[in-house]
């Protein structure tokens, strides 16, 4: 499993002014790119702090860090890859943060 990050994820960092809630961002980034990086598939994936799964959605989670919450997704891809001149497809895991948004505002935008 592959943590990545989407663009929004990245534009609502940047507009969080507030030093003492970046700081545990961070801290919780960290937190899931070792759990990410100690799992093969999502049936693996330890619970993170404060990690939920959202209701009435296959792969949506939310992880609360005080009063703004990260939205992310796990999603199967299709990568494909060429070893010695044959091509072959595999099916990849990606843990992918979309948004990190004020608790307000993250149930309007986030699936």
């Amino acid at each position: 499993m592959k943590l990545r990050f989407e663009r929004s994820f990245e534009k609502d960092l940047d507009k969080i002014n507030d030093k003492k809630t970046l700081q545990r961002v961070q801290e919780v980034l960290a937190e899931i790119e070792y759990a990410v990086n100690q799992v093969k598939t999502k049936s693996e994936i330890p619970k993170i702090r404060n990690m939920e799964k959202l209701e009435g959605y296959t792969n949506a989670y939310r992880i609360r860090i005080g009063d703004y919450r990260i939205g992310a997704v796990i999603e199967n891809e299709e990568v494909l890859i060429e070893i010695e001149g044959i091509e072959a497809s595999i099916e990849e895991e990606f843990f992918t943060l979309i948004r990190i948004l004020h608790r307000k505002e993250i149930y309007k935008k986030f699936p």
